[in-house]
């Protein structure tokens, strides 16, 4: 149920109190690799990947190209990306892919899964954009999205300390959390129904100092911080309301 049935004040304590207590019952432990937890989501689905480009075709030739493990995991599997010379050089590859704006209209498929990895917060219409997926999706099937936490603690310590201006990448148009993503879900006929963030290990810094933070984690968390963070990456996970 949209929150304005109730009330017309989106600031009312009870209102809030009760997004809380949904979000807290839809929040998951943590996984250990985003790649690894995608392709396991893709075994044996029909698949629409979106955004397989990850902003130019050199990124194919990366070990952690994800569009790779989510087609050899899937039963079926359409990559889709607005890039048109590089989703060229991909399909010469031999990979299943189309180049087509979501943000414009849906395809003329359906799919049990829709992943869209890291792409969200490059999207000027993230409305439309997931309005024109919820129409791709069969009954019972999931949209997984990841996207950059905002509170990730590098992010927030670097926000209110660094000397200049924190800026995660100048191609990204918006930082979302749970809470938004819940309103903007529902308003585009979709029910968040999971969330979780994902691990990253001390290996995974090249500063000494990142590597220290990490490494005092257990401190962090006795004091009673959140886990999540310490995770770059969440992921949610959408069905049609």
């Amino acid at each position: 149920m949209r929150w304005n049935v109730s009330t017309d004040d989106p600031n009312n304590l009870s209102t809030v109190k009760e997004r809380m207590m949904r979000l807290a019952r839809i929040r998951s432990g943590s996984k250990l690799d985003r790649i690894e937890y995608l392709t396991t989501l893709a075994k044996g689905k029909n698949v629409l990947d979106v955004g397989v480009v990850e902003h130019s075709r050199n990124f194919v030739n990366s070990p952690t190209w994800l569009h790779q493990y989510i087609a050899k995991a899937s039963r079926e599997c359409l990559g889709v990306d607005i890039l048109r010379d590089e989703i060229e050089y991909i399909r010469s590859l031999g990979f299943n892919v189309q180049c087509h704006d979501l943000t414009q209209s849906p395809m003329n498929y359906s799919f049990e899964l829709i992943i869209c990895g890291e792409v969200l917060e490059h999207i000027d219409a993230p409305g439309m954009f997931l309005k024109n997926l919820a129409e791709m999706l069969i009954p019972n099937g999931t949209i997984v999205i990841t996207v950059p936490n905002p509170w990730y603690i590098n992010a927030s310590l670097k926000s209110s300390f660094g000397r200049n201006p924190f800026v995660d990448s100048v191609d990204h148009v918006a930082w979302y959390d749970a809470a938004t993503l819940m309103e903007l879900g529902s308003r585009c006929g979709l029910k968040l129904t999971k969330y979780t963030y994902f691990n990253i290990g001390i290996a995974s810094f090249r500063s000494f100092k990142a590597n220290i933070m990490f490494f005092l984690k257990p401190l962090w968390l006795a004091l009673g911080c959140k886990p999540e963070l310490f995770s770059k990456t969440l992921v949610y996970e959408f069905q049609r309301n």
